[in-house]
């Protein structure tokens, strides 16, 4: 506050404030109320009158929050990892139901007190707008709060969005601006979506008419749900099977109703035809039209014969527990069905099944008679009064849905694939292989703020295969092993490759830790508590997600006598170090 405008009651405490040595430090002005002092230590507000502070600053609540103020702050993120580990971050902005953007960060990393790799929740930020510098801002501020290195952030997974992966002026630009080792990976996902989303475009559009509008005719009708109840278990004797509703991001979401659609297409299409007559019912009408007609069954057998492959390698993307070292040969292999399908196999066993993404497959595809479309669409086709002219349009259209599908795949997962391949020469037999050993110098010199001593690294890859190793079959478990591996003196023999391998293992490769994340920030911030800080909901959020993930669950969990002597109404209701205490009280899992 200026001296000019101070009051003389003001500058009177002011000076005591400032030459007495018991409250020198942590008594401050109140500058809306200058009969009111501030102590800056516990944040509240006393008297102005010399006794009331001395006696303030003797409570036991101040002297506690004093030795909590010179002890610093916690550790946060790195009581569960040491400062110099290699980290990954999987980011994701969305819009919570109050308008506010907010910014989710993950983090995986290998955990050397839990020994295992672990994916687990990091942060709720609130950012004011969803650009690219906002967002890189963001995350660059946050990390040096908690004392991670940029430098050790070896990758970072992100969706598709142009504002996080663009060329010029993206998150992924500006991070790689100040770390240029490091790895950008979109997940690949949100890859296999977009490429199923643009090969469905050539399929007629009256398809997706019929999945979105079977379910939207049933969900908000209870009379509905009960009429058709009723001709379903008539036809059948089961109860019938809710048709999913679709999801605006996720179109692999439509495969479950397709299935399903298709599973009850008989009493969908009698259901449609009472209805059309008894209520003369357009919308009705129209899906009844559709139904009768032969070539959409066959359209619906192709869909849910092509996509069930493709949910299958989507949902390894997905797991926590898949092997990544496993995960490019089921993507190599997904490529590499479909184009069995298209490309004579005298051509195909040319290729090898790591160079399907470079293959030019467009230049040697069968003629329509010699595509094979599998044997429920063949037996179908087959089963169906269908006319030849209309059998081949509906052929030749399926045939165009796996080309834009196999150019799409090639198009949009390229990168991940390189960096799977990198990933995949540490496979455990390969690594201990004294023939097929492969060569690392590359991926080392890629890395070298990871292993900055080349010639070691290399020296202790050449020497894995003279040692008989135990958790051979378990990727994992083998490098940590490796890691733990000793000299006589009782130092790390495998420090430098060790510690390259356990970092490329904790690359992501999906954003679906991050999209889960989502899904329970929606349920703790909902409508009824719309008003609910991103502060506290970042720290519910991290409550629950160490509780969930707790090795025998909440319910038989016992707290040890530190966690409850954190649990008082003093430090519980002291926001300034609420987070904090939280932090240091579930360290201890």
């Amino acid at each position: 506050m200026p001296k000019e405008k101070e009051s003389l009651y003001t500058r009177k405490y002011r000076v005591a404030w400032e030459s007495d040595a018991e409250l020198k430090g942590w008594i401050g002005p109140v500058l809306a109320d200058e009969t009111k002092s501030l102590c800056k230590i516990c944040k509240c507000t006393l008297a102005a009158h010399k006794k009331d502070l001395l006696l303030h600053g003797k409570s036991k609540k101040h002297q506690e929050a004093e030795k909590r103020s010179l002890a610093g702050p916690s550790k946060k993120i790195t009581e569960f990892m040491k400062k110099d580990s290699k980290y990954s971050l999987i980011i994701d902005e969305s819009t919570a139901v109050d308008s506010t953007k907010m910014l989710c960060v993950m983090i995986k990393y290998f955990s050397k007190k839990q020994t295992k790799i672990v994916t687990t929740f990091y942060k709720l930020i609130e950012i004011e707008k969803g650009d690219a510098i906002t967002i890189s801002a963001a995350v660059t501020k946050q990390l040096e709060l908690d004392g991670l290195k940029l430098g050790n952030l070896i990758g970072i997974g992100v969706d598709g969005a142009n504002v996080m992966v663009g060329a010029h002026n993206s998150v992924a630009s500006f991070l790689k601006a100040k770390n240029n080792e490091l790895v950008i990976i979109k997940c690949v996902c949100h890859s296999l979506h977009l490429a199923a989303e643009y090969a469905f475009k050539l399929l007629p559009r009256h398809l997706d008419f019929i999945i979105k509008e079977c379910h939207n005719w049933f969900s908000c009708s209870t009379k509905r749900q009960i009429a058709y109840k009723q001709i379903f278990e008539t036809l059948t004797d089961q109860k019938p099977l809710k048709i999913d509703q679709l999801s605006g991001t996720r179109w692999l979401a439509r495969y479950n109703a397709i299935v399903k659609i298709l599973e009850q297409w008989d009493a969908l299409k009698i259901h449609f035809g009472i209805v059309k007559d008894n209520e003369r019912c357009y919308m009705a009408e129209q899906l009844f039209q559709m139904l009768s007609d032969q070539t959409n069954v066959l359209y619906f057998t192709f869909l849910s014969w092509t996509l069930k492959e493709i949910i299958r390698v989507n949902k390894l993307f997905q797991s926590e527990c898949a092997d990544p070292l496993k995960l490019m040969e089921d993507l190599n292999l997904l490529l590499f069905n479909n184009l069995s399908i298209l490309v004579p196999p005298m051509r195909l066993q040319k290729i090898s099944k790591n160079n399907v993404v470079d293959f030019k497959f467009e230049d040697y595809i069968m003629d329509i008679e010699l595509i094979n479309l599998g044997y429920s669409f063949n037996s179908k086709a087959s089963s169906l009064a269908i006319k030849q002219d209309e059998l081949l349009m509906v052929r030749t259209r399926c045939k165009d849905f796996l080309v834009e599908l196999c150019r799409q795949i090639q198009m949009r997962i390229p990168e991940s694939m390189n960096i799977l391949e990198k990933i995949n020469s540490f496979n455990p037999e390969l690594a201990t292989s004294k023939i097929r050993q492969p060569e690392i110098t590359n991926i080392a010199l890629s890395f070298s703020t990871i292993c900055p001593d080349l010639d070691s690294t290399i020296a202790e890859w050449k020497s894995l295969p003279r040692i008989n190793w135990i958790n051979l079959p378990d990727t994992e478990k083998f490098w940590v092993e490796v890691a733990n591996n000793v000299d006589a003196a009782g130092e790390p023999r495998y420090k430098n490759i060790s510690s390259l391998a356990l970092a490329l293992l904790s690359l992501p490769f999906s954003n679906a830790s991050v999209e889960r994340a989502f899904s329970i920030i929606n349920v703790v911030k909902n409508k009824l508590r719309n008003r609910l800080a991103i502060h506290s909901t970042d720290a519910i959020m991290r409550v629950r997600w160490y509780l969930c993930n707790l090795k025998n669950g909440c319910t038989d969990f016992q707290p040890t006598e530190n966690m409850l002597q954190y649990f008082n109404s003093e430090r519980m209701y002291d926001c300034k170090k609420e987070e904090e205490e939280v932090l240091n009280a579930f360290s201890e899992l």
